[in-house]
């Protein structure tokens, strides 16, 4: 797979910008119930298709392992207040920021952190290779001239224990950015990836064994770490199947559980007092994974629309969708999404519910084949005038091929980003950034600095009046906590970190 492919498949497939933890206040056991968990903390896998290298993660049960393993200089909560992870302390004044390191710090290795650690890492995941690149681009640089490097030159060591940072244009969520993958510290110099693209880290846990498609079991670091772990140990079970899932919770094999789907509601949450009926808490956090349909306008012409009826098919299929009852259908894990652009809740539809003028033509929505994927795409329009529309499940990768191959008409998809970082989701639209092979270029949004309410306002009229994105549902995060378990930790995108987790 080409430099460019793979990076592609990796920022939307992301489905995750950047993660920083929420160190909440500890639950007593009196909430979460007195029993106390012996042994390793069991925490679940959808997937076993990991990538651990930061600079390569593709999905989320790869970076919710990571959080283990890797830390940033802070982390910031989700109700924006920061906390302290490699840095002990930090200052700042106008656009610079300046972060002094917590003595004693190691490796996983055994390696000592170095300043010149936290330079190259954080210039690394600049290059426009990274899939972080965009978090960081507030930060003074320099693009060679062919665009393939950049010189990270807002980045400087001030002495042995203290990086400056320096921002050409402060945003705000720098701080949110460098405490989560894009500020994630590694050893500089020639270091060998191991198994899964596991590198050297300064989180609490290190890798003890890798049993592919069965677990993945950590131990913690004894010292040196940057975050201290509480739990003797975190084993990651792979359980594709809700039902099976939904069962080990209530029989105590797992710890912690996603209610993802309906059918773990279905399973673990009582209809009518909206609790757990079953030992354990259930917590309910703000979360920006939203769903999406992507409209192919390529196949479209090629199946007889111009490209007058081509938008007009999108405003229609968009004005087709019933959001509130496709929300209804989810059982309270989902709000529909009225927008095309998450950051703004919603800008003034350009739609209309008129399908005159549109071709006869045949389309299909392409979607992952799990239940609740299968739910959301068998719930949306099955006509739209003269356009019929039918629906396929089909393999992640198969998927991914479609949308990088340009092979399909219509995606149904998962996104889990940060909604307060615009400049991630304005990128699938801007011409030349390579997201647009997954949204559309569209002209003068390079222009439109999103730092600012009304840039967010002018970028999000414009990718609504001329983008080809659906806004679908909005999930909420709802995770059912066993008893005798704390410190399960939230980024400001709802987003899990387990480094903080305890077992009381």
């Amino acid at each position: 797979m080409s430099k460019k492919t793979t990076l592609l498949v990796v920022l939307v497939i992301v489905i995750g910008a950047f993660v920083s933890i929420k160190w909440m206040a500890r639950t007593g056991p009196e909430e979460l119930g007195a029993e106390a968990v012996a042994g390793p903390v069991h925490l679940r896998l959808q997937s076993f298709a990991l990538s651990l290298h930061p600079l390569k993660m593709a999905d989320v049960e790869s970076r919710q392992v990571a959080t283990l393993l890797y830390v940033g200089l802070i982390v910031q909560n989700q109700d924006g207040s920061t906390q302290p992870a490699a840095a002990e302390n930090w200052k700042h004044s106008g656009n610079e920021w300046e972060f002094t390191l917590k003595p004693g710090l190691t490796f996983s290795n055994g390696q000592l952190l170095r300043v010149q650690d936290v330079v190259m890492s954080i210039c690394n995941a600049m290059q426009p290779t990274s899939p972080w690149a965009w978090a960081l681009a507030s930060i003074e640089h320099a693009a060679s001239t062919d665009g393939k490097k950049v010189e990270c030159t807002g980045i400087g060591i001030v002495d042995e224990n203290t990086i400056r940072i320096v921002e050409a244009q402060p945003v705000p969520w720098f701080l949110d950015a460098i405490g989560g993958p894009a500020g994630w510290i590694l050893p500089a110099g020639d270091i060998k990836e191991s198994a899964y693209g596991v590198m050297p880290g300064l989180g609490p846990y290190m890798i003890e064994e890798f049993i592919p498609d069965t677990r993945v079991v950590m131990k913690p670091r004894s010292s040196g770490s940057a975050i201290a772990p509480g739990a003797t140990g975190i084993q990651f079970d792979y359980i594709a199947d809700d039902a099976v899932a939904a069962g080990a919770f209530t029989a105590g094999k797992l710890h912690v559980l996603d209610l993802t789907s309906p059918k773990l509601v279905e399973h673990l949450v009582d209809a009518r007092s909206g609790k757990l009926n079953t030992a354990g808490a259930l917590v309910q956090r703000e979360w920006d994974r939203v769903r999406i349909a992507i409209i192919n306008e390529k196949s479209l012409l090629a199946k007889g629309f111009d490209e007058t009826q081509a938008r007009h098919f999108i405003q229609s299929y968009s004005a087709a969708v019933d959001r509130k009852k496709i929300a209804q259908n989810t059982l309270g894990i989902a709000t529909p999404l009225e927008t095309s652009f998450p950051p703004v809740p919603r800008v003034a539809p350009s739609v209309t519910k008129s399908t005159e003028g549109l071709p006869e033509a045949s389309l299909t929505v392409i979607t992952e084949p799990d239940a609740y994927s299968d739910l959301i795409a068998a719930s949306l329009p099955k006509t739209v005038g003269p356009v019929t529309i039918d629906y396929r499940g089909v393999d992640k990768g198969v998927l991914i091929q479609s949308l990088i191959k340009d092979d399909f008409d219509i995606a149904s998809i998962l996104i889990e980003a940060t909604t307060h970082s615009p400049e991630f989701w304005k990128s699938f639209f801007t011409p030349g950034n390579p997201f647009t092979a997954f949204g559309k270029p569209i002209a003068g949004l390079e222009n439109v600095e999103v730092s600012d309410e009304a840039g967010v306002q002018r970028a999000a009229e414009l990718i609504e009046q001329n983008g080809n994105w659906i806004g679908i549902l909005q999930e909420r995060r709802l995770q059912a906590i066993a008893p005798g378990i704390t410190g399960v930790s939230y980024s400001p995108s709802g987003q899990t970190n387990y480094a903080a987790i305890e077992q009381q």
